[in-house]
């Protein structure tokens, strides 16, 4: 057998079929091309020379760049940032660590890994206390896996009392004197992740509002432990004997707490170390990011602090009571029934209940397990297009149909209308009846919106083009006593209508037996349709529906599109329409289902049919290619917000034309205004452009003479521009800030100037290989592209670029910059070449490979 004597070979081909071997002359599947490329083939090099990597014989091939030089892939190992897992056993001497790890590289790690503790001494260097290699450790790209390393003869190798000076770490070579991060035994993308200092023996976390009083209690060392409190890692004051500490928090940012754990009758410690029991403040407002993957309310990866930019304090990003929460468009968000049973997906497994101050539901958000969630109030953000159809339900109390159209206190100073319907049902303002289908169009505005009844809706711009499509924003709930019926009898004359409202900030199931929810029914004829609305902020699973309501409904649901075709949904065929319809039926969407029996007046919902899909949206508000290429941007102050729209249509110039809409701004001064900026300087609520390019730059303005502390968010990033990166440039401080990784931006406003033109605007850049990218990781805070021979470093989680190193791929340094002080670094480069980019900035060090182009 043989084996590297040194680094790891190359990985290579797994065919080989016959002496005479060539790479191309057979394929991966042994068959044998018709038209084999010409083994002399020659690839350029950037140096004016050329490489020909298959003008061989009995060669084998490997992974190739585009220079036709060797290409290396490699894992990215990383520990998670949540604690380490510690259990000790006195008999035995032997501490066992649970390692949590991430593979974030392309190709899987070694079946064998090294770990290594070492404790910290004066002057910062590294005393290496214990190695070990650890089997069974290969984790496949993108997975992450818990593996034991075992510590034998604890006691004896002279760890610190307190964990502050310990250090864990894997895949480092043994080093007495330096971080040994620097030492990897098998090569990786990035070591810098490599290692953790967060360790602990019973995972002790918790976020609290301030002034709040809880009980610590955590996942329990051993059931029959005593638990000393202390309030220093080493010696200090005992300030509490018992598994659960009543504990207040104060206004910092962090407390820790030290735990020392005894034997049942309290005379022997058993653990060698006093543990660290972290309690964090929780933010104000946090907004759903789903970074976490796992799609967990209680997972601290899945939000983001918009106040704490540099994610100082990540481990915060708890919603708790105090907490305004935003969910984003893309949201896809689960409450756990059991939140302790949900702890391996979730870091903090300690909260009784999930819970939040007040919550806002963005465009497509949808929460699974909102009957779990304790809260304040409930807003809704509901876009709608217009010269489109749609079809909603209600998923707040106390709703009317004038909610939807009154958006001005006289709907003709709208510059939407909203046209409503009933389906199979009289029209309230004519008593007309059309059985088996819409009533006609009504503007009655006191129309309640109870539990499970749906409206069509029409929204008109009063274009005669039909085909221009403008978003309107409607903001839910609505809090207005009376409306008005606009006959056009005269102002004074407009008959007015008293509205019953309270709790219209709840979910309107509240109150009811959740495993049983009435829905009433208009009775029709056997074998016609009735509406139904989903009374839930997440995801109706019709197959669930319908296994509830069988002997009553058939196996079908129709909706209609957003230009007024009826698209259905079949349990056995599936469903219609591009993209198709699905079995999931998004929150706030009204649907038709076929009824067996003339006498029916009542279905069944149940909260075990709500779930989370996020590919299912609202009908009508996915199915326009101009909403699908939709940035929404929102500039709010207190409670004042702004809405401007970006949008792509080939139709459109970058110049203001008639597809654009103008700027209309508000008197009220203190209000906020957000606009656009078009190439010929018109400032603009809608901005349609052509399309997307590496050099396109547009500015965005504000509008206020207000001081203080401002929030600027980004939505429908989903779809907007997928082949590009899109950065928000802070030009009065030089910061870039990636909307893909956060998009959500706090700043603050010093002066008093109304008009705010030139310190932001919009910059795109390729990520599908027109920038030369090759491994960008939007989550770390630093991004490189390169483009026309020039390659550019962005440090985009809002700190300054300290060190720039660049190399080729052989490990040679070709260029290394120290003390960079901005947010940007560019240089020339080659193209074609390949680059190997380690960047660091204040809050992380981050490795990029890069094409030159």
């Amino acid at each position: 057998m043989y084996a590297s004597a040194g680094e790891p070979w190359a990985p290579a081909r797994k065919v080989w079929n016959q002496n005479a071997y060539n790479p191309v002359y057979v394929n991966d599947d042994l068959t044998i091309p018709s038209r084999p490329l010409n083994p002399a083939n020659a690839f350029a090099r950037s140096d004016g020379g050329f490489n020909r990597p298959f003008n061989n014989f009995l060669q084998q091939s490997t992974n190739l760049n585009l220079e036709g030089g060797q290409l290396f892939l490699a894992p990215d190992l990383a520990l998670a940032r949540t604690a380490q897992r510690l259990t000790y056993n006195a008999a035995t001497d032997v501490m066992k660590v649970d390692l949590t790890i991430n593979n974030n590289g392309s190709t899987s790690s070694p079946a064998s890994l090294q770990a290594s503790i070492h404790t910290v001494q004066a002057g910062g260097r590294y005393r290496l206390l214990n190695t070990s290699s650890i089997s069974g450790a290969s984790i496949a790209p993108g997975a992450t896996k818990i593996l034991t390393y075992n510590i034998p003869n604890f006691s004896n190798l002279g760890i610190p009392a307190s964990f502050e000076s310990w250090h864990l770490s894997i895949n480092s070579r043994d080093s007495s004197d330096k971080k040994p991060t620097y030492y990897a035994v098998f090569e990786e993308c990035a070591s810098w992740n490599n290692s953790s200092d967060n360790l602990s023996f019973i995972s002790g976390s918790r976020v609290m509002c301030q002034g709040a009083t809880e009980n610590l209690t955590f996942t329990p060392y051993d059931p029959s432990s005593v638990y000393r409190w202390y309030d220093a890692p080493v010696g200090g004051n005992l300030v509490y004997t018992g598994s659960s500490y009543t504990f207040t928090k104060n206004a910092s940012k962090e407390q820790i707490l030290y735990v020392d754990i005894y034997n049942s009758a309290g005379t022997v410690k058993i653990t060698p170390i006093r543990d660290r029991v972290y309690a964090y403040l929780s933010p104000d407002s946090l907004v759903w990011t789903g970074l976490g993957a796992s799609g967990d309310w209680h997972n601290h990866l899945n939000w983001r602090n918009p106040k704490d930019p540099n994610d100082d304090y990540p481990m915060a990003n708890i919603p708790r009571s105090c907490t305004q929460v935003h969910i984003s468009g893309s949201g896809s968000v689960s409450i756990h029934a059991n939140l302790y049973a949900g702890a391996s997906q979730t870091d903090y497994s300690s909260y009784s209940v999930a819970s939040c101050n007040n919550i806002t539901f963005a465009e497509n958000a949808s929460v699974a397990g909102t009957e779990k969630l304790s809260y304040s109030k409930v807003f809704l953000d509901l876009r709608l297009l217009s010269n489109r159809y749609y079809m909603i339900s209600s998923p707040l109390k106390h709703m009317y149909t004038s909610d939807f159209y009154q958006l001005q206190k006289n709907p003709y100073d709208d510059p939407i209308r909203v046209f409503t319907q009933l389906y199979g049902q009289s029209n309230p303002q004519d008593n007309s009846y059309i059985e088996g289908n819409f009533s006609g169009t009504f503007n009655t505005p006191d129309v309640a919106l109870s539990l499970g009844k749906g409206l069509a809706l029409w929204v008109d711009d009063k274009q005669a083009n039909e085909n221009i499509h403008v978003p309107q924003l409607i903001k839910l709930p609505k809090h207005d006593l009376f409306t008005q019926l606009y006959d056009g009898s005269g102002p004074s004359n407009y008959p007015k209508y008293p509205l019953e409202r309270g709790n219209e900030h709840r979910f309107i199931y509240e109150g009811y037996n959740l495993d049983n929810i009435p829905v009433n029914v208009t009775t029709a004829s056997a074998g016609q349709y009735v509406m139904v609305g989903n009374p839930f902020m997440s995801h109706i699973d019709f197959h669930a529906f319908y296994a509830e309501n069988s002997s009553l409904i058939e196996n079908n649901f129709k909706v209609l599109d957003g230009a007024g075709s009826m698209l259905s949904y079949s349990m056995q065929t599936g469903g219609t329409g591009s993209p198709a319809l699905s079995r999931y039926i998004a929150p706030l969407q009204s649907f038709l289902v076929q009824v067996k029996s003339s006498s029916i007046n009542e279905l069944k919902m149940a909260v075990s049919m709500s779930q989370v899909d996020i590919g299912s949206k609202l009908r009508s508000a996915n199915s326009d290619p101009i909403l699908d290429d939709l940035l929404t941007i929102d500039f709010s102050i207190g409670s004042s917000q702004s809405t401007s729209f970006l949008a792509i249509n080939s139709n459109s110039l970058h110049i203001y034309d008639q597809l654009d809409v103008i700027g209309l701004f508000m008197k009220d001064l203190n209000g906020a205004a957000v606009y656009t900026v078009s190439a010929d300087g018109k400032k603009l609520d809608i901005n349609q452009i052509p399309e997307v390019s590496h050099d396109l730059n547009i500015g965005l303005g504000l509008r206020t003479d207000s001081v203080g502390d401002f929030r600027l968010s980004f939505g429908g990033l989903s779809n907007f521009a997928p082949g590009y990166d899109i950065f928000l440039n802070d030009h009065s401080t030089e910061k870039f800030y990636n909307l893909r990784s956060g998009s959500v931006l706090t700043f603050s406003k010093m002066s008093s100037d109304l008009f705010l033109d030139g310190r932001f605007s919009l910059s795109f850049k390729s990520t599908n290989g027109e920038t030369g990218i090759v491994n960008n990781n939007h989550q770390s805070g630093i991004i490189g592209y390169s483009q026309d021979g020039l390659l550019e470093v962005l440090s985009t989680d809002g700190s300054l670029l300290q060190e720039v190193n660049i190399y080729d791929l052989q490990g040679r340094l070709l260029h290394s910059i120290k003390d960079v002080g901005s947010a940007r670094y560019s240089i020339p480069i080659d193209k074609h070449k390949t680059y190997i980019v380690r960047a660091q900035n204040a809050l992380t060090t981050s490795s990029i490979k890069l094409v030159g182009k």
